[in-house]
């Protein structure tokens, strides 16, 4: 067969003439394929066609095996064109065999250059197209006028540069002309992750000038995009050429349609009961340019028709071009790389098909300014979920159609209701494809660009923040004033009270210095207190300016309002750095009132644990609380300074600090050794080492000094409760029958709450009682009043709330110590909602008893001491000494004493989401109480006995606001839930007989609970639609059950009186 054609050859170099004479080391053999290789698959109508399964390079048949696979640095690497290197040998057509043994040496050329390029791409991938090695072998022929292979390999061999130039762009030119390189640069592109192994990955540099890149004209709908391969960039590995990313015809206009469309919803609704809006516009797609060293790089002009524009561009708009642009940035290989686009810098993963990519979007992984802050406790936290899934339907390497869905879900974990849902989508279908601009020349970029345009400017592709003006909106003035009669003292315990709180909060937030300050200076005293909780609890630099300058803690005309701050200043959801700065400078400074400075060091002991939990222990205000803290304890002699730093070190947890507690709780006095036990007790359990159960043990069987009850009991609590050994669980039940009476009652309470509660330490206490000398009748009958009861408030499969009552009385009967706990659970996190501690020591001289062993020089007292919301308050005192003892009880008052009052903000997270479609959305969620826990002791000789009131009332709201914006429409879902609740302890004492009769009691009263829902969409003319449900119901009241004994000892207290039978006076 004659591969001669009349076709007229191009003149050649004299160098490479020698071509026409035959290679003796190269020759032809007809194709007899081994039957093993040989196999039939189905054709169309179920006919047979043959395949035959080669694995020989095509190139290194024509010149002897192995003769192109041990290339110089020189030569060139025809296997190594547009993809990263592979291993797997190349399919062929026709089988050669070589005896020459020296590798073939190709002269330098310009192997990147476009046409040799091209047509390296054709040898590459022409086995996988039998057709395309047919076509090039016969152009090849035609052009040199032989029919011999071999000295088409010479050629290939000897001929220059500027030959190879001129043959390969007649090859591609045919070839393009049946659209056939196209489809195999698809190929090619899918290729390197299934024979490598490994996908692509490659990082982009900050300013990388290869980073896609938006070049936008004020006033035009015009938008031009460079798009560059991620695959193409970092890597040296990769070659030049386009392998990657979408390929545009040249001289073609490209018309789609683009819509991108946002839903809010509760998070379990239908679509169709959602709100949004939806924006559509026609669009052309051009290319300009392509980079004639590696067409990965391409300037593409997109034309936005119908859409919004102003003659200086808003940057709402900007943005929705911005996640238009973002679309055409995408790869045809599958693999995991990182990408800047509207969302930021994002890891994305791609999964290549025959005619489909799927483009997945870690968000979370996402870098890109945006303010935004959350409460750094799980329990008051949120949980958020963010997925992203771009899929595009390709043909001849360009996109025909792409569909992206984006979500985000959360939801408050205290309080599952308060949830919602962002969905927004993005749709872009090709219509018709016609004649479009000529492609332009040139090397440079930037002067492509300035000749389309000189006004075009470079913007980077990255969302930008904007804010929406709100026209008609009150000033902070005006909004005090509509809502301060809410926040009068009488209404706190109403959730209109919380939910102006939350709202004013809000207003505050976006205030200046001077607007709050003028605020504060003209209230009065009656309202100013709420006043401040708001103004601290805004946590802006304008506000804590604002109120440091209004508070004078020289003065003592303030201490109520002083107060507040601080305990705001504790409860702050997420403070920084400079709150704590603020109040060590004022620590050193000088006070009108020593329990304001005692409050301002347990608050910044507070703070230094909330600041740690958000990873912030090594900031250095951090560092210089932690000194002072510790450093103060160290040195403190007097028992305030004492007691002032326990108290903090109890709030802190500094670990540092466990070796003083341990040497305060083993040789400390009274109250000091309790206080320091106590702060021990809230540490996790991973820092209760063995060495600190040593000393633990040691002051629980008193080896070394006589401690107090309170002292021991709460030793023993703290190693049950931190995974106790055998031989721990063990000597603590050995001890019972040992200890006082009452003592001996009220660790066989404990021991008994642990196994009904199935505690962790219950286990291990089950196996200690398996043995006899452990467990037996003489240890588990002992009598007395004193008790431990746990119990659920509220239980479901993600959250529990629990509530702990104990109460420790003297060997006289008289209490010596009640404890009440409120804890809640969320999955592994937890915050301990409130403790009570009541506590009173010293007082057998007034029945005339005999102090129990090691309380024998105790001062009468009684004080009570409370934790909320992980925050140490400071304690408070009934009284202290006799003589105070005696005139409180002369004086027959039972009069409230307020432990804490006021508005605190627990949850708190804003969050602005930068959509890739290009809208803008924030999420606002914030939860809030008003509190106010109270307690009062009477006591009466007349009547022989003493009552206890401690009373927690509340007030709660949670809102969650989502909106999204784009400037001139917004759409929003505000979602509310609130309630007044109420719960009381008594505890009553009976002491006309011995032994006492003691009757506990824990009443929680009824509850309206309470549930909103508002949806809306509006423009920005004012123009909208609005929904709103609301959803109401009563929870019924009840008395929490504790143990049976104290069932029947209140049968006793209250029992009913016995009617009197006689009608006469006697």
């Amino acid at each position: 067969m004659s591969l001669k054609s009349p076709t007229t050859a191009l003149p050649f170099d004299t160098k490479s003439s020698h071509i026409m004479a035959r290679n003796g080391s190269c020759f032809l053999v007809r194709h007899t394929p081994h039957p093993r290789r040989v196999c039939h698959i189905k054709g169309l109508n179920n006919i047979p066609i043959c395949t035959v399964n080669d694995d020989e390079n095509s190139l290194g048949t024509l010149c002897g095996v192995g003769q192109f696979n041990h290339l110089e640095k020189d030569e060139v690497p025809f296997a190594k064109c547009s993809q990263p290197p592979t291993t797997a040998p190349l399919e062929s057509t026709v089988r050669g065999v070589s005896p020459a043994p020296n590798s073939v040496k190709v002269p330098p050329s310009r192997p990147h250059s476009e046409p040799c390029r091209k047509i390296k791409e054709c040898f590459k991938t022409s086995s996988e197209n039998p057709l395309v090695i047919k076509k090039i072998l016969a152009k090849l022929c035609n052009i040199l006028r032989t029919d011999s292979l071999a000295e088409v390999l010479q050629w290939l061999l000897h001929a220059s540069s500027k030959e190879k130039e001129w043959v390969s762009a007649l090859i591609h030119a045919e070839l393009a002309e049946i659209n056939l390189l196209t489809r195999l640069r698809r190929n090619i592109s899918a290729e390197p992750a299934a024979v490598a192994g490994k996908p692509p990955r490659a990082k982009l540099p900050p300013n990388s000038p290869l980073k896609s890149k938006v070049l936008t004209r004020s006033g035009e709908g015009y938008q031009l995009t460079r798009v560059s391969s991620p695959g193409s960039e970092g890597n040296k590995e990769v070659p030049k050429g386009h392998t990657t990313g979408l390929s545009l015809n040249n001289d073609r206009l490209y018309k789609l349609t683009y819509s991108t469309e946002v839903f809010l919803n509760r998070g379990k609704e239908k679509l169709q009961d959602s709100v949004g809006y939806r924006i559509s516009s026609n669009v052309e797609v051009v290319l300009l340019w392509r980079n004639p060293d590696g067409d990965d790089d391409q300037l593409i002009q997109i034309t936005v028709k119908n859409f919004y524009s102003y003659e200086n561009e808003p940057a709402a708009i900007e943005n929705l071009k911005r996640g238009l642009a973002s679309l055409f940035q995408m790869q045809l290989s599958s693999g995991t790389t990182n990408e800047v686009d509207i969302s930021g810098d994002c890891k994305v993963t791609y999964q290549a098909h025959q005619d489909k990519v799927t483009k997945i979007k870690a968000l979370d992984s996402c870098k890109i300014v945006r303010s935004g802050f959350t409460t750094p406790n799980q329990v008051f936290g949120v949980t958020l979920k963010a997925t992203s899934v771009t899929t595009y339907k390709i043909e001849d390497s360009f996109v025909i159609a792409v569909l992206s869905e984006e979500t985000h879900a959360f939801g408050v974990n205290f309080l599952r209701n308060i949830a919602g849902k962002i969905v927004s989508k993005q749709k872009l279908e090709l219509k018709t494809t016609e004649a479009g601009p000529r492609l332009m020349s040139g090397k440079q970029v930037a002067a492509i660009i300035k000749a389309v345009d000189s006004k075009y400017k470079a913007l980077s592709i990255v969302g930008q923040v904007f804010q929406s003006e709100c026209k008609g909106c009150p000033s902070l003035s005006e909004h005090w004033q509509s809502i301060r009669k809410h926040l009068l003292p009488d209404n706190l315990s109403k959730a209109e009270a919380t939910r102006s709180f939350l709202v004013f909060i809000h207003h505050l937030r976006t205030a200046e210095k001077e607007e709050i300050l003028q605020i504060l200076k003209a209230e009065n005293k009656e309202i100013l207190p709420q006043l401040v909780d708001a103004v601290t609890s805004a946590q802006t630099p304008d506000s804590l300016d604002a109120i440091l300058d209004f508070l004078d803690f020289k003065s003592d005309s303030s201490i109520i309002l002083q107060e507040r701050f601080l305990y705001a200043c504790g409860f702050a959801s997420h403070p920084n750095e400079e709150l704590l700065r603020a109040l060590i400078s004022k620590f050193k400074g000088s006070f009108a009132s020593n329990d304001i400075r005692e409050t301002v060091m347990i608050v910044i002991g507070a703070l230094v644990r909330k600041l740690c939990q958000n990873e912030g222990c090594k900031l250095k205000a951090v560092v210089e609380a932690e000194k002072l803290i510790l450093g103060g304890l160290g040195k403190a002699e007097r028992k305030e300074d004492i007691t002032m730093y326990l108290l903090a070190l109890k709030n802190a947890l500094i670990p540092e600090g466990i070796p003083l507690l341990l040497k305060y709780a083993e040789a400390g006095e009274g109250p000091i050794s309790h206080l320091a036990i106590t702060s021990l007790q809230r540490y996790d359990v991973s820092f209760i080492t063995d060495e600190v159960k040593k000393t633990l043990n040691r002051i629980y069987h008193q080896n070394r000094k006589v401690h107090e009850k309170t002292v021991r009991t709460t030793a023993a609590a703290i190693i049950l409760n931190n995974n106790p050994s055998y031989m721990e669980v063990k000597n603590i039940l050995l001890s019972i029958g040992e200890l006082p009476k009452e003592m001996n009652k009220y660790m066989l309470a404990i021991i008994q709450d642990i196994i009904r509660f199935e505690m962790p330490a219950s286990k291990m206490v089950r196996r200690v009682l398996k043995e006899m000398v452990a467990h037996n009748y003489d240890r588990f009958a002992k009598t007395g009043s004193s008790s431990a009861y746990t119990g659920y408030i509220e239980r479901s499969p993600h959250s529990a709330s629990t509530y702990s009552l104990d109460i420790l009385y003297s060997g006289s009967g008289i209490l010596r110590r009640s404890n009440l706990n409120i804890f809640q659970y969320i999955g592994n996190a937890h915050v301990h909602g409130s403790q009570v501690v009541i506590e009173a020591q010293g007082l057998e001289a007034l029945i005339a008893a005999t102090p129990d062993e090691g309380e024998e020089n105790l001062d009468s007292y009684s004080g009570l001491s409370a934790i909320l919301f992980d925050v140490q308050l400071r304690p408070v005192t009934f009284f202290s000494g006799y003589s105070d003892l005696m005139s409180k009880m002369l004086s027959a008052s039972s009069d409230t004493v307020s432990v804490v009052k006021g508005l605190i903000l627990l949850i708190d997270h804003s969050q602005e989401l930068q959509l890739q479609s290009g809208l803008k959305a924030n999420i606002e969620i914030q939860g809030a109480l008003a509190i106010d826990i109270s307690g009062a002791m009477e006591f009466s000789l007349w009547y022989r006995e003493s009552k206890t009131r401690v009373k927690n009332r509340l007030a709660v709201v949670i809102t969650g606001d989502i909106t999204v914006d784009s400037s001139f429409v917004k759409a929003g879902l505000e979602i509310s839930t609130e309630t007044e609740a109420g719960m009381e302890f008594i505890s009553t004492v009976q002491f006309s007989q011995y032994p006492f009769l003691v009757c506990l009691q824990m009443d929680k009263d009824e509850a309206p609970l309470r549930q909103f829902e508002t949806k809306y969409e509006r423009l920005s003319t004012g123009r909208g639609y609005v929904l709103q449900k609301r959803k109401e119901k009563l929870v019924a009241g009840s008395e929490f059950p504790l143990h049976q004994e104290n069932s029947e000892m209140c049968k006793m207290v209250f029992a009913p009186q016995p009617e009197s039978t006689s009608g006469g006076w006697f």
